[in-house]
């Protein structure tokens, strides 16, 4: 479309002023007192110098008008505006004109005609500022509507609007409307969508430094991975994404991973040969294999009739996907490994990012920062009650000892860690408290 062109076109001088005059006097204001000369004037054509082509369509064909002479015999630059803007027959083909256009148009066309083009214009440009002032960006999300975290990014929203005064929100396309996690990754980085929450171990592949906090038995404590990724260490990972085209903003949580299987599990060797449903990454095969299991990679939409038929003889997964997905009706012995605490993060397009003032970058940052305990709340809760209903489905929760699984995936730290800076950065997450 003609006009002011935020992604870089030549803003309309006219544009500009009652822009500003609109921030003076309130856009409500300003629109009471253009919108009636709208609707007078109309919307307006595109033209280009004196042989200017106006697209027009009548009765469904269409034309191009050049200069002064209109299919029906009238001079069409002439002809009443008014009626052109009340004529059923004539679709509108731009709102109002970018300023090459209008000084075009102005040089063409009798003063009548362009005074009446200027006040369309006019009435354009408070469009164009009520457009500017509020923005709805997207973000992707493959959990349902319900979930922790898209109720966070709704509450990240309202966040927003408070701290920028109505200018941003954020609707979140929830239950994997936009794509899988890996389709969105791409869409993110080439500024399709705006925000991404994702878990970082999909981020592996994109952002080499986001394996740190998925490697196993890398967190302490719920606690202590916390105080990782919310201070300068978990910066530092998220700062390494920015030259793959995300802006990292804030951590989620996951929860902790667990065994659950068919057969009790207290020690290691319970687990040697046994067939367990694994995530489909190499790191998750290179863990199992080091434990002694047979890793099964599977979608994770299997998972339930694999275990019901003996495919596969376990899994490992949190406490809400445990009981969400049922699995605790065929595989009744859930092992308090805790392996893995891997955070959900959420992004935000860096060529949006890029586009965006200072303030309003600190304001997203802000409103980010805001929905972590809102998520984390929200989270517990979830985690609380899940494991409650399993248990009260005849769930046997088993306790271990987890120094000996510790000590038999160590090599997979050596073999997936060799940057020196991210092994820095894995020595500073283990010395955190």
């Amino acid at each position: 479309m003609n006009g002011v062109d935020p992604g870089g076109g030549v803003p309309l001088d006219l544009a500009s002023l009652f822009c500003s005059w609109g921030h003076k006097i309130g856009l409500a204001t300003l629109q009471r007192l253009l919108y009636p000369l709208a609707t007078l004037c109309g919307f307006i054509y595109p033209a280009s110098g004196k042989n200017a082509e106006i697209p027009c369509t009548y009765n469904g064909d269409e034309e191009t008008r050049k200069g002064r002479r209109g299919k029906r015999g009238m001079p069409a630059a002439d002809r009443p505006i008014r009626d052109m803007c009340r004529d059923p027959m004539v679709k509108p083909a731009s709102l109002f004109p970018d300023a090459r256009t209008l000084k075009n148009i102005v040089e063409a066309t009798p003063m009548q005609l362009t005074r009446k083009i200027l006040l369309s214009t006019l009435a354009g440009a408070v469009a164009f500022c009520a457009q500017a002032q509020a923005r709805e960006f997207r973000s992707a999300d493959v959990q349902p509507e319900d979930y922790p975290t898209v109720k966070a990014q709704k509450f990240m929203s309202d966040e927003l609007g408070k701290l920028t005064n109505g200018k941003y929100s954020i609707k979140v396309f929830h239950s994997g409307q936009l794509g899988s996690e890996k389709d969105t990754i791409e869409q993110l980085k080439l500024g399709a969508i705006d925000f991404l929450r994702v878990n970082t171990g999909a981020l592996n592949e994109v952002c080499k430094a986001t394996i740190l906090p998925v490697l196993p038995f890398v967190f302490k404590s719920v606690d202590q991975m916390h105080h990782v990724v919310d201070g300068p260490i978990g910066e530092a990972i998220l700062k390494e994404c920015e030259p793959q085209g995300m802006v990292g903003l804030a951590y989620y949580d996951s929860g902790a991973r667990s065994f659950y299987t068919k057969k009790p599990i207290k020690t290691l060797a319970d687990l040697k040969g046994l067939k367990i449903r694994v995530q489909q990454t190499d790191l998750w095969v290179a863990v199992m294999k080091a434990l002694g299991i047979n890793a099964t990679p599977m979608p994770y939409g299997e998972v339930f009739t694999g275990l019901k038929t003996g495919l596969i003889d376990g899994a490992e997964n949190n406490w809400p996907s445990y009981q969400s997905t049922h699995h605790y009706e065929v595989a009744k012995y859930y092992t308090l490994t805790e392996h893995s605490m891997a955070p959900e993060v959420l992004l935000m397009s860096k060529r949006v990012w890029d586009t965006l003032s200072p303030d309003d970058q600190k304001a997203i940052r802000q409103a980010a920062k805001d929905s972590v305990p809102y998520m984390r709340k929200l989270w517990q809760e979830m985690e609380v009650t899940s494991r409650a209903e399993v248990e009260k489905a005849g769930v046997t929760v088993q306790e271990i000892d987890k120094a000996p699984f510790q000590a038999a995936v160590k090599p997979v730290y050596d073999q997936f860690v060799t940057d020196p800076k991210l092994k820095s950065l894995l020595e500073q997450m283990q010395a955190t408290n």
